[in-house]
């Protein structure tokens, strides 16, 4: 992890964006059946002026595309499927992207 020292980042913003992206995928390695191949790897570097925020992670079953984003997996109602909307939200405050 390579983090800027100063950052116009604002605290909650970064929780968003980590907090969804690493929910997500701890919660989609954790499907995979085989416990070994259960992985979540964070990647955070700086790349001139950009910061860049990569979360790969293990899955059981691909995800689905549904209008323009990831279909949520989750079930029982409530207010699931807004994890990467906020992630997204709050990464273009900064003029930044979400990619799945």
């Amino acid at each position: 992890m390579e983090f800027p020292q100063r950052t116009n980042i604002r605290s909650v913003d970064l929780c968003a964006i980590l907090g969804n992206l690493l929910d997500n995928a701890i919660e989609a390695a954790w499907q995979v059946p085989d416990r070994s191949r259960r992985t979540v790897t964070l990647t955070i570097r700086r790349i001139h002026q950009m910061l860049v925020i990569k979360v790969e992670n293990a899955f059981a079953a691909a995800p689905i595309q549904e209008n323009g984003g990831l279909k949520t997996t989750k079930t029982g109602g409530g207010l699931h499927g807004w994890g990467l909307k906020s992630a997204r939200t709050a990464a273009e405050k900064y003029d930044g992207t979400v990619q799945t």
